[in-house]
């Protein structure tokens, strides 16, 4: 299974715990998160075969690595 990187935007600035359950575990892995103007963008990285937390993944957008540092 290869690891794949993703970018996902809530309304709200959510706190650490929001984070968390916004990407709904399933083996995913917060990197970073950014919280401004009314708005959480979260990245994170996972097993981009795990059935597990397919949903989360269908509401985020897929990124590349170098995305995460910019």
């Amino acid at each position: 299974m290869a690891q794949s990187f993703w970018k996902l935007q809530k309304s709200g600035e959510l706190s650490a715990a929001d984070v968390a359950a916004a990407v709904g575990g399933g083996g995913h892995t917060v990197l970073r998160t950014d919280v401004a103007k009314g708005k959480t963008v979260i990245y994170f990285a996972g097993d981009d075969g795990d059935e597990r937390a397919k949903a989360v993944r269908s509401a985020a957008t897929e990124i590349k690595l170098a995305d995460v540092t910019k």
